[in-house]
């Protein structure tokens, strides 16, 4: 059909929702952002909209006159409680306001955390003060805030919301929570002269069954000052916090596209915005990177994106707050364009992540001791296990850890496709190479073959 009987269609939408349009052939015609103009022509199209994890289909038949679609209302799920988020109340968005603009504890200044939970209203009778669960430490471990001192609560016997508002010294924190004597953590990062909110949602569970881990679910953004629940900006935010998380980088793309045109100030949208640009549109970063480095200088995750771009010479003490920076770490790490300090908490971090989260989420009992991040010769280890792991038909004869398993397992794959290759010399293998397969420090690497060798030297 000709170009000339298309007619434009006009989309009036929030920023923060995409718009996907697919024809009758079940062909992807266009993915918008935000409102937006395209040229259809006649035709039955399915009209796709998303808003964080909520969707909503329709059915628009183009004629032969432009058209203006106005997208649905969309409620999607949070941690947050924004305005118009499915099951956030009133009261919730009301108390986080209030306590964000409170100081509940002060151990410093310049900076300040917000932590807020919310337990929603089926699972209320099974709640737990949120400060029995979270505590701030220092990248030393040294527990800094216990919160079961300071939360302020609505009902402490039926307790739905809970929030601490913390005034410390700018850095990296190591902010944890603990269920059922096991505990979880990551880094939450204080910036000078900003306010690092964090949201936690708890979500009942079938009986029988272990609640998901707040953690896994969180949101974390920032402010200048205080919670606004009606807040465009933290909405997109989250927004683009989901999409990453859902492995989506169109809307978080767009978005930042769009608001580096304003006058820019939000570093938790440029962060997790420049995470997809790494993927997708590498050659966008150093612009985000330019007014990244303007509103939160030295933040961890902004120097994992100036790895992303390729900069080198970067020493790394502290880990970042995201899983997908925490792997520009350690890519830069193993070709040498970043350094840990061996006593740092970076050097330090375990091999066994949580996985189904964006965050980088890691329990403090994994963390390896300063023995384990020594610089070690693991050659002759790595040469005996390539050379045994395949008499181990059964699989291993010991009990392994994840990471010990996960590292018999590809070892044993290998030496199955060497012993089909027609090549004369098996491809090389070092403990760099491992590192990058599997995402973790050399240092990791190198405890886990020691121990895997010494395990199985013993049978």
């Amino acid at each position: 059909m000709s170009a000339s009987t298309e007619q434009t269609i006009t989309v009036n939408a929030p920023r923060d929702v995409e718009t996907i349009i697919i024809d009758h052939a079940f062909n992807l015609v266009h993915h918008g952002v935000g409102s937006f103009t395209h040229a259809l022509a006649p035709g039955l199209y399915k009209f796709k909209y998303r808003r964080g994890l909520a969707i909503h289909e329709t059915l628009e038949e183009i004629g032969d006159a432009p058209r203006t679609i106005d997208a649905p209302e969309l409620e999607f799920s949070s941690s947050v409680p924004l305005s118009s988020t499915r099951g956030a109340e009133a009261k919730h968005l009301d108390a986080a306001r209030k306590l964000s603009n409170e100081t509940h504890v002060s151990v410093g200044s310049g900076s300040r955390i917000f932590a807020f939970a919310r337990w929603l209203a089926e699972d209320a009778q099974h709640s737990h003060d949120i400060a029995t669960r979270v505590t701030l430490h220092k990248l030393d471990g040294t527990l800094l805030v216990d919160l079961e001192q300071h939360a302020v609560v609505d009902d402490r016997n039926a307790t739905t919301c809970a929030g601490c508002s913390i005034e410390l010294d700018p850095g990296a924190y190591r902010f944890r929570l603990t269920r059922s004597d096991e505990p979880l953590e990551q880094i939450v990062v204080a910036s000078p002269g900003w306010q690092t909110l964090v949201f936690l949602l708890h979500e009942p569970s079938p009986a029988g069954e272990v609640p998901p881990a707040p953690l896994a679910s969180a949101s974390i953004l920032m402010s200048r000052g205080g919670f606004d629940p009606e807040s465009e900006m933290l909405r997109m935010a989250d927004a683009a916090r989901i999409a990453l998380q859902e492995k989506r980088t169109t809307m978080p793309r767009e978005l930042l596209s769009e608001l580096l045109d304003d006058n820019f100030a939000n570093p938790m949208l440029g962060i997790y915005g420049g995470c997809a640009l790494a993927t997708q549109s590498p050659d966008a970063l150093p612009r985000v990177l330019f007014a990244l480095d303007r509103l939160v200088p030295g933040h961890p995750d902004v120097n994992a994106l100036h790895l992303a771009v390729g900069e080198s010479n970067v020493v790394v003490d502290v880990p970042p707050m995201l899983r997908a920076s925490w792997t520009s770490v350690v890519k830069a790490s193993v070709d040498g364009r970043a350094f840990m300090n061996p006593e740092s908490l970076a050097a330090r971090m375990p091999a066994a992540l949580l996985e189904g989260t964006p965050w980088l989420i890691w329990s403090p009992n994994a963390v390896l001791d300063d023995d384990d991040v020594v610089v070690r010769d693991v050659s002759n280890d790595l040469s005996e296990l390539e050379s045994c792991v395949g008499n181990f038909t059964d699989g291993p004869p010991v009990e392994l850890s994840g990471a010990e398993e996960e590292l018999f397992s590809y070892l044993t794959r290998r030496a199955r496709i060497n012993k089909k290759t027609t090549k004369s010399q098996p491809l090389r293998l070092d403990e760099k190479i491992l590192a990058n397969t599997f995402g973790t420090t050399v240092a990791n690497v190198q405890s886990i073959i020691s121990g895997l060798a010494t395990k199985l030297r013993g049978n």
